[in-house]
């Protein structure tokens, strides 16, 4: 393919349209051979990690993966623009926590920490939205 055909091929890709001026031709599957050998081990996994970003351990899917899979780390969002909605004053190292809202989604995130804690899993709370008043959204 030349220079010019992948440009636009990348700009279509990239614009959200997927528009192929040339047709990608894929070498046959063959079979293969695996052989694991039990005693020279080369990797220990020690755990699984699970998403359950916007409540989704709640979910059936998440309710599956924390029986089934039983995770050792999971993480969850933090909607920084519930959990602060508006500038509680100037200085962003003060925290002014009567400011900071534990209601509605933000609530419930708490509630899902918790829960994954109480049941051994390590958690992550990631940053999701950050509030408006920062100067920007994240």
């Amino acid at each position: 393919m030349d220079k010019i055909k992948m440009l636009r091929l990348v700009i279509a890709v990239l614009g959200g349209a997927f528009i192929a001026s040339t047709t990608l031709t894929l070498p046959p599957a063959s079979a293969a051979t695996v052989t694991v050998n039990m005693n020279s081990p080369r990797q220990t996994i020690e755990g699984i990690g699970a998403d359950y970003a916007f409540s989704q351990s709640s979910s059936k899917v998440g309710q599956y993966t924390l029986q089934n899979l039983k995770p050792t780390h999971a993480r969850v969002e933090m909607d920084l623009s519930e959990w602060e909605p508006t500038n509680d004053d100037s200085n962003p190292l003060n925290f002014n926590w009567p400011s900071f809202h534990d209601s509605g989604s933000t609530h419930n995130n708490f509630l899902q920490l918790q829960d994954l804690k109480s049941k051994g899993i390590g958690v992550v709370a990631s940053i999701w939205n950050g509030a408006k008043f920062r100067g920007r959204h994240i």
